[in-house]
């Protein structure tokens, strides 16, 4: 009895709330009918000391949302208790639990806890709600964010195998089994039926393949960043809940509840901050997954991972965090040339650009992130033709004048429009017709340059030349370059990924939660702050590029005799054609800049006598500053490209990136530039 006393407790102050329905305004008088907020319990929402009000759109009870009976002031018959036998286990504590293990929970007892993990958010935060007064509530929002990249997770597992030559483009792995069953003909591109979980090898796959080492891999190592379970939850920055939740309740960097609740535990970890839904994400609940991949959450903020040697480029940001002690995250912010980006020193979050298909997805179960999201610079800022409209999309411009991923059918007529038409809803006109953002982080409204005004004002003769139309042939380099390309700031490359399978020992897969021998050990040899990288997109435009999964793959175990055994040391994969498998990526680094890379990243440098070396460097034929050796003898240039022809030496695993032409990267070398 007492520890099953003790899990209802747990669950009744660490459950989390996402829930709602359009209807009548809330009734501050609803939730009070029921004995929870008895004072001698969670108290009178609202109260100075009294739990919060989750959702304060519409009312809704205690029990609409997690369940139980609440009626009784009894707390045993209220809450919902686990199986005394599942509470015995050691990983009973359900943050613990794997997405399998997950799946094995009793559904009620799983809603009392966290009403927002899409096993039931059906039940709860959609059309199975008690509450729903007809309209589905946010069901259209539980069916297509449990297939979105963020739940699925496919980009972790989709290009790894693509650079070992062991899958195609398109998805089939994601953090659990998932199906597309609405029938929509044709899909969108790089959109797939369905997903199969991704699991370890058999026991008696081999163990001197990469292949097994990198499914033994995946699994393992980085798939607590996926929204069907609750993560790591084991130290500062990594403290979150799961499904909906996982981003609607704010979690601390401590994970410690500020909660009025009188029941509140406040000493310990984890728990969210207060017990209120949130739409306004601060962009710290965000960067409790994104800071790995593209640390995209870290460099907003003008942080950069280190870790490497004792004499670090920038100061150490004074705190541990992701289970890394201060030195290994820099503050490069603290030197001008660093910057963070301009759209966070202004005020703004993630959710003020991230809105609709960004974070929700569609429904579709798309093979990448970068198929899945629809903001484009020029759906705030315009292009250089047009400034932005009411009633539709403001389109990032192509040499032929089509985009087919920027295509939205439908919207509100009287918002603006992201490329799904998506409403870009903290967008407004004011009376003198400016365009303004108000901030969901509660900082003042910010005025929204519109490209084509500035460019018409004609007050920056250098964005004229760099943007503007030519008056001979009429181009404009933006037709050909996205906006990342030159505004981003500066990139963190890492160069050299290390990973060691240790067959000797046993580590439990993330997603099943088995246990099994292969427990990996990584580390990189390199990183760069000051090299820039270009290639093409989906889109035909050149974009900010990035060398990725540059892993060199060593497997060791002890045989019969417990001697210790090596099968293979810094071997690289190969793509199905035979290429080296090191994946390079287009993407925006989120450390945008007023202040533009200069010309010589692409052109002939005229202060340099009209040198072209640090323009081939930018297009990739190598630097020779990071190189390394595998298993065959073979060098490899980690910041090489193209052969001297042009040829890319590798596969790209996302579908329409690659190279820059080599056609135009002779035009561009042919133009010597002052900057």
């Amino acid at each position: 009895m007492c520890a099953r006393r003790i899990f209802a407790l747990v669950a009744a102050l660490s459950a989390l709330v996402l829930v709602g329905c359009s209807g009548d305004p809330a009734d501050p008088d609803l939730a009070s009918r029921q004995s929870c907020e008895a004072s001698s319990c969670h108290g009178r929402a609202g109260s100075d000391r009294g739990i919060e009000l989750a959702h304060r759109g519409f009312a809704l009870t205690c029990t609409d949302c997690h369940g139980g009976d609440g009626t009784t002031r009894d707390k045993e018959s209220a809450h919902v208790a686990p199986a005394p036998a599942w509470v015995a286990e050691r990983r009973g504590y359900i943050r613990n639990l794997s997405v399998n293990e997950l799946d094995r929970v009793d559904p009620d007892y799983l809603r009392f806890e966290n009403p927002g993990d899409y096993r039931v958010a059906a039940t709860s935060c959609g059309s199975g709600s008690p509450a729903n007064p007809g309209s589905g509530c946010h069901q259209d929002v539980v069916y297509s964010a449990a297939r979105s990249v963020m739940s699925t997770f496919v980009g972790h597992f989709g290009p790894p195998r693509f650079e070992n030559g062991m899958q195609g483009r398109d998805a089939e792995l994601g953090s659990r089994a998932i199906e597309d069953p609405e029938g929509v003909d044709p899909l969108p591109e790089g959109a797939v039926r369905s997903l199969v979980q991704a699991r370890v090898p058999a026991a008696d796959a081999p163990r001197d393949s990469v292949a097994t080492a990198i499914d033994h891999y995946l699994p393992k190592n980085c798939t607590h960043c996926h929204a069907w379970s609750y993560g790591r939850n084991d130290a500062r920055g990594n403290f979150r809940s799961a499904g909906c939740s996982s981003c609607h309740f704010v979690y601390t960097n401590d994970g410690v509840s500020e909660s009025n609740d009188p029941s509140a535990i406040s000493d310990r970890p984890p728990h969210p901050r207060t017990h209120e839904l949130v739409t306004a994400i601060p962009g710290n609940n965000c960067e409790h997954c994104h800071y790995q991949g593209e640390r995209i959450g870290l460099l907003f903020r003008g942080v950069v991972e280190w870790g490497l040697t004792d004499d670090p480029p920038f100061p150490n940001i004074g705190e541990s965090l992701h289970n890394h002690p201060p030195e290994f995250y820099l503050q490069a912010s603290s030197d001008p040339a660093h910057p963070a980006d301009l759209h966070y020193t202004a005020g703004m979050t993630c959710v003020d650009c991230h809105v609709g298909r960004d974070v929700h997805g569609d429904g579709r179960i798309y093979s990448s992130a970068k198929q899945q999201t629809a903001i484009r610079c020029e759906n705030c800022h315009g292009n250089v033709d047009e400034a932005l409209m009411e009633g539709r999309v403001t389109k990032p411009l192509t040499r032929d004048g089509t985009d087919p991923t920027c295509t939205p059918r439908e919207g509100d007529p009287g918002s603006f429009w992201n490329c799904a038409g998506d409403s870009l809803r903290r967008l407004s006109r004011h009376d003198d017709g400016s365009i303004w953002l108000t901030p969901a982080g509660g900082s003042a409204d910010l005025r929204v340059p519109q490209i084509a005004e500035v460019l018409a004002a004609g007050l920056n003769p250098n964005m004229q030349r760099a943007m503007g139309r030519d008056a001979s042939t009429g181009l404009s380099h933006t037709q050909v370059l996205e906006c990342e390309s030159c505004h981003t700031a500066y990139r963190q490359y890492c160069f050299g990924c290390h990973v060691t399978m240790d067959y000797g020992q046993e580590k439990s897969d993330l997603l099943s939660g088995e246990r099994t021998p292969g427990a990996e050990l990584t580390s990189r040899s390199f990183t760069s702050f000051d090299l820039f990288f270009v290639g093409v997109n989906r889109r035909g435009k050149i974009g900010s590029f990035c060398p990725s999964m540059q892993v060199f793959l060593t497997a060791t175990g002890r045989d019969a005799s417990g001697a210790e055994v090596t099968y293979f040391e810094n071997r690289i994969r190969r793509t199905a054609s035979g290429r080296r498998g090191f994946n390079w990526a287009v993407d925006a680094s989120h450390v945008s800049s007023r202040r533009p890379q200069p010309c010589s990243r692409c052109h002939a440098n005229e202060r340099d006598a009209c040198s072209t070396d640090e323009a081939r460097e930018t297009f990739g034929f190598g630097t020779g500053r990071y190189e390394w050796t595998d298993d065959t003898g073979t060098t490899y240039d980690l910041t090489r490209l193209l052969d001297p022809d042009g040829t890319p030496v590798v596969d790209f695993a996302h579908e329409g990136q690659g190279a820059v032409p080599m056609d135009v990267i002779g035009r561009a070398l042919d133009i010597c530039v002052s900057n």
